[in-house]
C-alpha cells in the first residue's frame, strides 16, 4: 500500500497526535469543596494526591482507540492506494478523445473552475503518469483520436517527455468517428513493442463516452479500460448547435439566395435564442428561434431566410447565445455568383434545322440562363490544335452525330453529351441492323429519374467509347443492348446516347425536355455550383476545375498561409482535412485566383454533447471505471473503519462511565 498524498497524512497525523497527547497529559484543576469523609472515594483520592498541571500518561483502552482513530483519519486524508494486479502492466497506452464534444466546458476541476472535457482528460492522464513514476510500469504511450488517430508519443519511460506530449494535445472540431481506426493503429503499435513475457498491456480510453461503436476493434492480449470525463449521463447539457446549413440561388431570381440552417437543443427544456445571417461579415438577417429539446423527439428548429446576394459571398449563420460548446454556434457556407451556362452544339452541317438536331437546340434555349452556339463537324475538326484542358469557351459540348475524334487523345476540361456515336468498342455494341426500343432504365440515376422511356423508339444504334478514359456505366437498355451510358472521371463527365436524334421519336415524347435538362444539370454540375459549398471538419477537400499544376498558398482567412499545395495535372486541388472549422482560402499568384473554403462541424452527435458510462469496443461493451490509474484508492474503506472504531470507543467510554 502507498499514500498518494503523504504530506497531507503526515501533517494530519502530527496535529491529531499532538492534540491527543496534550489532552491526556493535562490535569484538570478542581475547586476545593468541604465534605464529611472520603472513605468511599479511594479511587478519586489518588487523583488528589498531587496538585500539578501535568500527569504521566497511563495506558488505557480509550487512549489506544483514540490513537487508532487519529491514525485512520490521517491515512484517509493521505489517500491510501494499492497496486491492482489486474491493472499492473509493463506497457500502458492512453487513448485520449479530442473530438468536438470534448471542448464542452461543462466539467469542474478540483478548485471549482470550469474546464473543458479535454482538459479534464489531460489532467487525469497527468495524475496517472505522476503515480506511475514510482510504480513498476516500464513504458507508456499516448495516442489521440477524433476523425482519425494520431500517435502523440510512442512507448517511453521518459515521464517528462510524456508530460510535454500531453501539453501538446490541442482540441479539434472533428467528429469522433476514428476510434475503430485507432485500435487498428494500436494493434500495430503494441505488436512493434511486444514482449515475450510479462503482464498484458493496458489501454486506457479517456473520453466522454460518445465515440461511435467499433464492433470490429479488438486488441488481443491487452486489457482495455474506459475512463469517462464530463457530466453524468443523466444530466442534460445546455447547448444549442447548428447541425445543418444549405444555400441555393432561386431559379427565377438568381440574385436571391435562400439560406437554410437547422439548430438542435441538447438541454432538457426549450431554449430561445437569436440566429443571425451575415454576408461577408455584415449582418443581413436576424431571426428569433425557439428550439425544443432533442429528448422530446424533435429534429430541432429550422430557419430559412431569403437574402439578396448578387455575387460570390460567404454566408455565416451564428447563434447569439452562450453555451457549453462554442464551436457549433457558427457555420459558414460559400455561394458562387450567378452566371450563364454556355453550351456548344456541334452538328454535321452546323445548321440544326437542316441536319435534324433542332430538338436539342429548342430545349436548350428554354433552359433559364443558358446560351447556345452551333458549329459544324468541319469546324470541330479544325479545333484539333486546342490545348489539352481547354474549355473552348463552353461549359458543355453536345456532339449530334459527330465523332469526338481528337478529344479522345487530348481531353478537354469540359463535359460531353454525344448522340449517335459510331461503333468503337464491340463489348457494348448495340444491334444496328434492326430498330430498337427502350425496355429498361435505371430509375435511381439522376439522368433518368422520373422519366418514362418505354415509348422511345429508334431506327438504329451504335456503341460507346468514353473520351475521358473512365469506365462506362449503362443507364438505359434496348432490346438490342445498351442505349444510354455515362462516365465520370472525377473531374469531368460524359454522357452518350447510342442513336442519332434524327432516327428516333424521343423529341415527340414528354420525357425529352426533362432528359435534356437533367443531362445539362448533371454534366455541368449546375445544381452544385448554384448551391452553397461547405465542407465538414475531418473531411478531405477536392476542388475541381482549377488550373493544372498551379501552386496554391492555403490557410485560414485572416491568418498567414500555413502550407503550399499544388493542383494535379487533371485540374484537381486536394486539401487535407482540417481539424478546426472556419473560412479558409487557397490563393494562387499565377494566374491570380482565390478559392474560399468554408469548413464547419455540422454534427448532430457532437452538438448533442452526450456522455456515456459505456463504450462499444469489440464484441463486448466496456464500462466506465471510477479510476483507471495504476493504483486503487482505499480511503473510503478507511473512513468506514473509522466509523466502526468510533462506535467501539463510544461503547467502551459509556460502559466505564456508568455509575454502579
Amino acid at each position: 500500500m502507498t499514500l498518494l498524498a503523504p504530506a497531507s497524512a503526515i501533517l494530519a497525523g502530527a496535529i491529531g497526535m499532538a492534540v491527543l497527547i496534550a489532552m491526556y497529559l493535562l490535569r484538570l484543576r478542581r475547586r476545593p469543596l468541604w465534605i464529611s469523609s472520603t472513605l468511599f472515594w479511594h479511587a478519586a483520592a489518588r487523583d488528589m494526591e498531587v496538585n500539578v498541571p501535568l500527569r504521566m500518561i497511563r495506558p488505557s483502552w480509550l487512549l489506544l482507540l483514540h490513537a487508532v482513530v487519529i491514525a485512520m483519519a490521517a491515512l484517509a486524508i493521505g489517500r491510501p492506494a494499492i497496486e491492482s494486479a489486474t491493472r499492473s502492466a509493463s506497457r500502458l497506452v492512453y487513448l485520449i478523445d479530442r473530438s468536438a464534444s470534448m471542448s464542452a466546458t461543462d466539467t469542474v476541476d478540483g478548485s471549482g473552475r470550469r474546464i473543458t472535457r479535454l482538459q479534464a482528460a489531460l489532467d487525469h492522464a497527468r495524475r496517472s503518469l505522476r503515480d506511475l513514476r514510482n510504480a513498476d510500469a516500464a513504458s507508456a504511450a499516448i495516442v489521440t483520436f477524433a476523425s482519425r488517430p494520431d500517435i502523440v508519443s510512442s512507448f517511453t519511460n521518459d515521464w517528462a517527455s510524456l508530460d510535454r506530449a500531453l501539453g501538446s494535445i490541442a482540441p479539434t472540431d472533428d467528429p469522433d468517428t476514428g476510434i475503430a481506426e485507432s485500435f487498428e493503429l494500436l494493434r500495430a503499435l503494441l505488436l512493434d513493442n511486444a514482449e515475450e513475457s510479462g503482464p498484458p498491456a493496458r489501454v486506457v480510453v479517456i473520453s466522454d463516452g460518445a465515440p461511435a461503436p467499433a464492433p470490429d476493434a479488438a486488441l488481443p492480449g491487452a486489457i482495455v479500460e474506459f475512463v469517462r470525463v464530463g457530466p453524468d449521463p443523466a444530466l442534460p447539457t445546455d447547448n444549442l448547435g447548428i447541425v445543418a446549413m444549405a444555400a441555393r440561388r432561386a431559379p427565377e431570381t438568381p440574385t436571391t439566395v435562400r439560406v437554410f440552417a437547422r439548430v438542435i437543443n441538447a438541454s432538457a427544456s426549450r431554449r430561445d435564442a437569436i440566429i443571425t445571417f451575415s454576408i461577408d461579415g455584415i449582418v443581413a438577417v436576424s431571426r428569433p428561434i425557439s428550439v425544443d429539446p432533442a429528448a422530446s423527439g424533435t429534429a430541432g428548429a429550422s430557419v430559412i431566410a431569403d437574402i439578396d446576394i448578387p455575387g460570390e459571398s460567404i454566408i455565416t449563420a451564428r447563434i447569439e447565445r452562450p453555451d457549453v460548446l462554442l464551436s457549433d454556434n457558427e457555420a459558414s457556407i460559400a455561394i458562387d455568383a450567378p452566371r450563364v451556362l454556355r453550351v456548344l452544339l456541334v452538328s454535321t452541317s452546323g445548321d440544326p434545322d437542316a441536319d435534324g438536331s433542332w430538338p436539342i437546340l429548342d430545349v436548350i434555349r428554354e433552359i433559364p440562363r443558358t446560351s447556345i452556339r452551333t458549329i459544324s463537324a468541319v469546324a470541330w475538326n479544325d479545333l484539333a490544335s486546342s490545348d489539352s484542358g481547354s474549355d473552348l469557351f463552353a461549359d458543355l459540348i453536345i456532339l449530334a452525330g459527330v465523332e469526338p475524334g481528337w478529344a479522345r487523345s487530348r481531353p478537354l476540361a469540359v463535359p460531353f453529351l454525344t448522340f449517335g456515336v459510331a461503333p468503337a468498342t464491340p463489348d457494348v455494341t448495340l444491334n444496328p441492323a434492326s430498330p430498337g426500343k427502350l425496355i429498361a432504365w435505371d430509375r435511381d440515376h439522376p439522368l433518368t429519374r422520373h422519366l418514362a422511356l418505354d415509348t422511345v423508339l429508334f431506327a438504329k444504334g451504335g456503341s460507346f467509347e468514353s473520351p475521358l478514359g473512365a469506365s462506362v456505366v449503362p443507364i438505359a437498355w434496348s432490346d438490342g443492348g445498351i442505349a444510354l451510358a455515362c462516365a465520370d472521371s472525377g473531374v469531368e463527365r460524359w454522357l452518350a446516347v447510342a442513336f442519332d436524334i434524327a432516327e428516333t421519336n424521343w423529341p415527340l415524347q414528354p420525357s425529352w425536355p426533362l432528359f435534356i435538362e437533367n443531362a445539362t444539370d448533371w454534366l455541368t454540375r449546375r445544381s452544385e455550383r448554384e448551391s452553397g459549398r461547405v465542407w465538414h471538419t475531418g473531411e478531405a477537400i477536392t476542388l475541381r476545375g482549377v488550373t493544372p499544376s498551379t501552386a496554391f498558398a492555403f490557410g485560414r482567412v485572416g491568418l498567414p498561409a500555413v502550407r503550399t499545395l499544388a493542383s494535379a495535372a487533371q485540374g484537381q486541388l486536394v486539401i487535407p482535412a482540417q481539424p478546426l472549422g472556419g473560412v479558409y482560402a487557397a490563393e494562387s499568384l499565377a494566374p491570380p485566383s482565390r478559392l474560399l473554403i468554408p469548413i464547419a462541424m455540422l454534427s448532430d452527435a457532437e452538438s448533442s454533447c452526450r456522455t456515456s458510462d459505456r463504450i462499444s469496443i469489440g464484441a463486448l461493451p466496456v464500462e466506465a471505471a471510477d479510476h483507471a490509474d495504476a493504483r486503487r484508492e482505499l480511503w473510503p474503506w478507511f473512513v468506514a473503519a473509522l466509523a466502526v472504531v468510533l462506535s467501539v470507543e463510544w461503547m467502551i467510554f459509556a460502559s466505564r462511565s456508568r455509575v454502579r
